[in-house]
Formats: structure tokens, C-alpha cells, sequence
């Protein structure tokens, strides 16, 4: 395929993302009266804009590593769910568990899939424990914030997120996801004070595991 080709795909992917994406915020903010527009997206509607220059910046680094075609369209593929993942939670503050179970189980499916296309295998402990501790530890670290402070750091859609991720990238990825979206929510929040002199009460975690489990990605693949 060409430049032009992938270049072409890559458009179309963020156009379908953008528009599956706002659909599913319009059917979830209908339905579910706790669902709530969160401050992230007051300006400009700033998670489409988020959207297009995450994935492409993401897609033009994965263009500029050596992948096979094959290899190029599913992790496009991953970055496009992503996308649509932390589009719906950075409106809604929810993380559908449909596309969450699409991610994990199409991250062991994956890694499942023998590299001579010659039968299945059990995926590697690496990605089993990816699993396990991506929804473990943030389940753990919720459930002693609610006996310390009685209300909820993490919601269960943000942990089962990152134990999607785990099942794509292994458990070695883990820390520098976390790090990455931790830090992320540390600048967002301050940089919303520095404007506004408010601390928001309420930040949605999924748009910043989103971005660090995409700079994991690449980062295992430079």
C-alpha cells in the first residue's frame, strides 16, 4: 500500500470513529440520566478535536516503524477503538462494557494467533498478567479510596480499559500507561486552574489512559 493509500485510511478512520463515536454519546446521554457532558469537552467540543490529532500523530508514527501491512492495519485498528473509547468517556464519563470486552478480547485473540499462521496458542504469561493486574490493581486502589474517603477514585470502565490494554500490550506496559495518563490528568487539571481558577471536582480518566497506552504501543514498537 501507498503513503497515499494509508494516508486515505487513516482520514477514514478518524471521520468513522468521529461519527460512531458521536452517536453512541448521543444514545448513552439519552438514556442514562447519570451520564453528564464533562468540562473536558466544553471548549470547541474539544474531544473531536482531541481525536484527530492524537490518531494522527499515533498513525503517522506507526507509519514510520517497520510493520508489515498486516501488522500496520491492526494496530490501526486498536488505535481507532482506543480513540472511540476515550471519545465516549470524555463525554459521558462512562466506558461501554461492550467495547471494553471487544478490546480485551480481541488483545488475546491477537496475541493467540500463531506468527506462521500455522494454529492458536495459549497468549504468553505476559499478557495473561496484563489482564489480570490492568483490572486488578485500579479495582484495589478504588476499593481502599472508598474505605478511606467513602466514594470512588476509579471507575470499574477505566480498569477494565487498561486490562484491554494489558491483554494488547502485556503487563510490561502497564506503568508507563498509568504514568503517562497520570501525569496527563496532573497538567489537564492544573493547566483548568491556571485558566479558571477552579478545580474541577470530576476528570474523566479514559481519554489519558487512551494517550498513554498509545505512546506504550509506539514506544515498544520504536
Amino acid at each position: 500500500m501507498t503513503d497515499l493509500y494509508w494516508g486515505l485510511l487513516i482520514v477514514l478512520l478518524v471521520v468513522t470513529v468521529a461519527g460512531v463515536g458521536h452517536w453512541c454519546c448521543q444514545r448513552l446521554l439519552t438514556e442514562c440520566a447519570q451520564c453528564h457532558l464533562s468540562d473536558w469537552v466544553k471548549p470547541l467540543r474539544a474531544p473531536f478535536w482531541w481525536l484527530g490529532v492524537w490518531f494522527v500523530a499515533s498513525s503517522a508514527v506507526l507509519m514510520a516503524v517497520e510493520l508489515s501491512a498486516a501488522e500496520r492495519l491492526v494496530w490501526l485498528g486498536w488505535l481507532a477503538l482506543l480513540g472511540l473509547l476515550g471519545l465516549i468517556d470524555a463525554q459521558t464519563g462512562l466506558l461501554p462494557n461492550e467495547l471494553t470486552l471487544v478490546l480485551l478480547l480481541s488483545g488475546l485473540l491477537w496475541r493467540a494467533t500463531d506468527p506462521l499462521l500455522s494454529g492458536w496458542h495459549v497468549p504468553e504469561q505476559a499478557y495473561l498478567w496484563g489482564v489480570l493486574l490492568g483490572w486488578g490493581l485500579p479495582f484495589g486502589v478504588n476499593a481502599l479510596h472508598e474505605r478511606w474517603r467513602a466514594c470512588s477514585a476509579i471507575g470499574q470502565g477505566d480498569a477494565k480499559l487498561l486490562a484491554g490494554v494489558g491483554a494488547w500490550l502485556g503487563v510490561q506496559a502497564l506503568p508507563l500507561t498509568w504514568l503517562v495518563a497520570s501525569l496527563g490528568v496532573l497538567v489537564y487539571t492544573a493547566g483548568w486552574w491556571a485558566v479558571t481558577r477552579q478545580w474541577q471536582s470530576r476528570v474523566t480518566f479514559g481519554p489519558f489512559l487512551v494517550m498513554g497506552a498509545s505512546i506504550a504501543m509506539l514506544m515498544s514498537h520504536v
